[in-house]
């Protein structure tokens, strides 16, 4: 994570405190300045909300999209806002795949033991805790990576 990451979740936490404990008109100000900023230059990193997380009936309502940042909201069931096309594997296209933090993370469990040597995408998405579609992502992303395949041929291990 670069300290760019780290500076903005600081100011998001920052604007987040200030919506909840801002006293003055001043207070209230700075709030709604840091807030536009923050909004304007977010770098969205956008989570999947399934239907079936708010609807009651699944079937009828659109997938979501959620920035973690920002919580702006798009809906995956029209092609209107940014443009991108309402399936789950246009989310993970749009982002440019597997997300490298996911992908690293996974890789320091696997190290670790915490996770097996090929995990599956449902064990990548209950370890980092993300939606199934960049789990999957992430998956992949080890499985056609030249690092993993030279992994698996460890020194010692039999050709």
């Amino acid at each position: 994570m670069s300290t760019a990451d780290t500076d903005r979740r600081w100011l998001w936490r920052l604007e987040g405190m200030l919506a909840v404990t801002a006293t003055s008109a001043v207070h209230h100000a700075t709030r709604e300045e840091l807030l536009a900023y923050l909004r304007g230059t977010c770098a969205h990193s956008w989570d999947l909300i399934p239907a079936g997380q708010y609807a009651e009936d699944p079937s009828t309502a659109p997938d979501l999209l959620q920035c973690r940042h920002c919580h702006r909201v798009r809906d995956l069931g029209t092609e209107q806002g940014d443009g991108v096309p309402g399936t789950r594997a246009a989310v993970v296209a749009s982002a440019g795949g597997a997300r490298p933090a996911d992908v690293e993370r996974v890789r320091g469990l696997i190290r670790a033991g915490d996770l097996p040597e090929a995990p599956s995408a449902d064990a990548i998405r209950r370890a980092l805790r993300i939606s199934p579609a960049y789990a999957r992502a992430a998956r992949d992303a080890l499985t056609s990576t030249p690092s993993r395949q030279a992994a698996g041929a460890a020194p010692g291990a039999q050709q």
